[in-house]
């Protein structure tokens, strides 16, 4: 299906109505490409920031230190990018459909607007887990203070 612009500045589109992919050619501006380049940086930076984290704390789980205090640190880390992602993500579908639904013109066709569950329940399930290395952390120190 062809889904033809509203706005002349906007490219028409090409809806394919057995996935429901939608193929929009963008030019290749200064504003569309650092919007593409500050998507994968945050993406990549989000990927880093998680796998350096989970590496610490593994290394930690090796030398047999599981209740430390930088450990708990790092699984709340973990947790509120993980959080912050499916935030974000929500918001970026948000503001996507708007502009496609500013710009072109659907006809009967409706845009749904997704959130990504899964990220938002492993965030909280690591704060859950960091609170009990917290009383891991204070169990072990009151062992160490009663021998």
């Amino acid at each position: 299906m062809q889904v033809p612009p509203v706005n002349k500045d906007f490219p028409g589109g090409i809806l394919n109505s057995t996935n429901g992919n939608l193929f929009i050619q963008m030019h290749a501006t200064w504003q569309n490409v650092t919007m593409l380049l500050i998507a994968f940086v945050s993406i990549s930076a989000m990927i880093l920031i998680i796998t350096y984290q989970l590496k610490v704390i593994f290394s930690n789980f090796k030398q047999n230190l599981p209740f430390n205090e930088l450990n708990i640190s790092r699984m709340r880390n973990i947790a509120i990018v993980l959080i912050a992602y499916s935030v974000l993500q929500w918001v970026t579908v948000v503001i996507m459909n708007q502009m496609l639904l500013s710009n072109l013109n659907w006809g009967s066709v409706k845009l749904t607007y997704g959130f990504n569950i899964s990220c938002l329940f492993t965030g909280l399930i690591l704060l859950i887990v960091a609170e009990i290395f917290k009383l891991g952390v204070l169990l072990e120190e009151e062992k160490s203070l009663t021998i």
